[in-house]
């Protein structure tokens, strides 16, 4: 039979170790930092990282980016004092129906699809960076945008 103060000592450091772990892992969680603004540098740097080569064009209240996937071109803006940002594509000979335009957006959650007012078939995401977002969240919402954009161009094309 083990002695009542042995039993106390043991339940305290099992405590200790719990309490030691519990504060040393969301260090470790937090180990990517998180933004609530993107400047055009890192937003720059983040998609040089993807592979991507995009080209910085506009101006200091809207910059855009544009770039190639999968041979189509596609815009990033940033807006609102880079707060957020906006993946769009467009095909200007496109032709999409109402119902592909409705079926596209209750299938699909994280873009939306329209028809502009050139009526060219259009494609968009955004993604917000005021409640904070990591490189690995933007590098993700590119991604999914990129492989929406080829989907939506053969339902398009």
């Amino acid at each position: 039979m083990s002695h009542p103060s042995l039993l106390r000592s043991r339940a305290a450091r099992a405590l200790a170790l719990a309490l030691a772990v519990t504060v040393v892992l969301p260090v470790a969680a937090r180990a990517q930092e998180v933004y609530t603004e993107v400047s055009p540098v890192k937003m720059a740097k983040i998609l040089t990282s993807m592979g991507i080569e995009a080209e910085l064009s506009g101006d200091d209240d809207t910059p855009r980016f544009r770039f190639e996937h999968a041979g189509y071109r596609m815009v990033l803006f940033l807006a609102n004092k880079n707060t957020d940002a906006q993946l769009y594509i467009g095909f200007l000979d496109g032709e999409i129906s109402d119902r592909q335009l409705n079926t596209w957006n209750k299938e699909h959650r994280f873009s939306r699809a329209y028809r502009d007012g050139d009526d060219d078939a259009v494609l968009e995401s955004d993604i917000d960076f005021t409640g904070g977002v990591t490189e690995a969240n933007i590098k993700a919402w590119i991604r999914l945008f990129q492989s929406s954009a080829v989907d939506y161009a053969k339902l398009v094309d």
